[in-house]
């Protein structure tokens, strides 16, 4: 049986490391793909959206050495032009309080919650690895969260506070996601997450994402990471039909 290992304990054991942690893995040498899997090819009109669900899945790595990916300080993903995305229109009572909900998920409402996935990050030079749990919400504001929490080697609990912008969803990673301990980058080496879900506000069925059209039979997904000492982008194209 693994046992939980406290921050201070992992200090103590990387020690030696700590020094060659921070540029280990650069920017030059990480990998980023991108994968979006919709729950629906049909693409609806601007008269009769279609709902839609969305399955996403980055994948972190390095073109040598250990695989543990430069480190994340901001994930940035943005919906094809003809794609929305419905959180500014989520009744009040069902979206989440991200500062009060920053170590407690039970804080958010039933009807906040949009999304489920997992998250898996590498410290120690790839020695170590972290696994996560990961829950979306809709926040207050019309803005979108993720909630991650893990045990070992290390406890994580934390909101992960995203702003939405049309299309695009920017997500800050917090400084004790990025190093939970002084000195100890992780790198995300594969995030997982599955969007949708509907609700009534004033008697009218609100989709957490909708598509409104097919243009040159695909969808066009973006998404950029933003690391320490640079970023990467990567797409994806999902077949569709009008």
């Amino acid at each position: 049986m693994l046992k939980k290992i406290s921050i201070g304990a992992l200090v103590g054991v990387l020690g030696v490391l700590v020094a060659s942690l921070a540029w280990a893995n650069p920017v030059a040498d990480t990998t980023l793909s991108l994968e979006a899997k919709p729950t629906s090819t049909k693409g609806g009109t601007s008269d009769k959206p279609r709902k839609q669900g969305l399955s996403v899945t980055f994948t972190g790595g390095t073109k040598s050495g250990t695989g543990q990916p430069s480190n994340t300080t901001q994930i940035e993903f943005t919906l094809p032009a003809e794609w929305k995305i419905n959180t500014k229109k989520w009744p009040q009572a069902a979206t989440c309080d991200g500062t009060k909900a920053d170590s407690d998920k039970s804080l958010c409402p039933k009807g906040s919650k949009v999304g489920s996935g997992s998250s898996q990050a590498k410290a120690a030079n790839g020695a170590i690895t972290q696994n996560l749990a990961v829950t979306a919400y809709v926040l207050e504001g019309g803005n979108l969260g993720f909630f991650v929490e893990g045990s070992t080697p290390v406890e994580v609990a934390a909101m992960l506070k995203g702003r939405i912008k049309g299309r695009k969803l920017t997500v800050p990673i917090p400084s004790n996601i990025q190093e939970p301990a002084p000195g100890v980058l992780t790198g995300i080496t594969l995030l997982k997450t599955s969007l949708g879900g509907s609700i009534k506000n004033k008697g009218t069925n609100v989709n957490l994402l909708e598509s409104v059209g097919c243009k040159n039979k695909k969808w066009n997904f973006n998404s950029k990471f933003v690391y320490r000492d640079g970023s990467l982008t990567d797409g994806d194209d999902a077949k569709c039909v009008k």
